[in-house]
């Protein structure tokens, strides 16, 4: 073997003998050191869900529902399943102790599959005969409880807002009342409540984002000649701000 054979021989080693050492230190040392590379920062939570983890007062507990085997037979539901735990145990990092993840495997005949029944998670029938669950769970110190019924696939995108959502909604007994003060028709007096039946005038719906503020909130509509702000009305909405007084 020439020099330039040894040379190369004990650089490998040198090299294979500093990544080691390297792994040995950070994991002995650096155990809670994380960081985000991924691209679209999957792994990050968003300001206001830590502003909302930092306002949890009492101790809370997020149970994830996923059956395990039958998961395995379906790649995205086992890919989801790991984002989602990943996800997860952010929370129960940022909440510093008053946040835990518990996670279940309700088989099929089991007390687990009894509990998702009687928390009222959503089955997924399978052509085999059994039942396929992916819900949330959470639950706090006053015994109440929020639900996600199951993790639907095509809301990947929102899955951060939708458990951010539930945790928010745990810590409030009430609903917040809103204030919407807007000259657009935002909640039309006629959007519909139920499926419209025949003979019925035409209905109008109401904008997403009512909608989906509805979830969290009471809103209350102030029409647009406002002179005081109720001293109830915890938050303020103004759309669009032409043409007011």
């Amino acid at each position: 073997m020439n020099n330039k054979s040894i040379y190369a021989s004990s650089s490998i080693l040198l090299l294979i003998g500093l990544f080691v050492a390297v792994n040995v230190i950070t994991d002995r040392f650096l155990p809670r050191l994380s960081m985000d590379l991924t691209e679209e920062g999957l792994y990050s939570l968003s300001d206001g869900t830590k502003k909302i983890i930092s306002e949890v007062t009492e101790p809370a507990v997020l149970k994830l529902y996923i059956s395990k085997t039958e998961g395995a037979q379906y790649p995205l539901i086992k890919i989801y399943g790991s984002r989602v735990k990943d996800l997860l145990n952010q929370y129960k990092k940022k909440s510093k102790g008053l946040i835990d993840v518990e996670i279940y495997d309700p088989k099929q005949d089991s007390e687990e599959q009894e509990w998702a029944q009687k928390y009222g998670l959503t089955p997924v029938p399978l052509p085999t005969g059994q039942q396929l669950y992916f819900g949330l769970v959470a639950l706090n110190s006053y015994g109440r409880e929020e639900v996600i019924p199951i993790f639907n696939i095509q809301r990947q995108e929102f899955l951060e807002y939708d458990v951010t959502k539930l945790l928010y909604s745990l810590g409030r007994e009430n609903k917040p009342l809103v204030g919407l003060v807007s000259p657009l028709d935002l909640i039309p007096e006629n959007s519909f409540q139920t499926r419209p039946q025949p003979g019925m005038p035409p209905q109008k719906e109401k904008w997403v984002f009512i909608s989906q503020l509805e979830k969290i909130a009471k809103i209350v509509k102030m029409g647009t000649e406002v002179h005081q702000v109720p001293d109830e009305i915890e938050e303020l909405i103004i759309v669009h701000p032409k043409n007011l007084s």
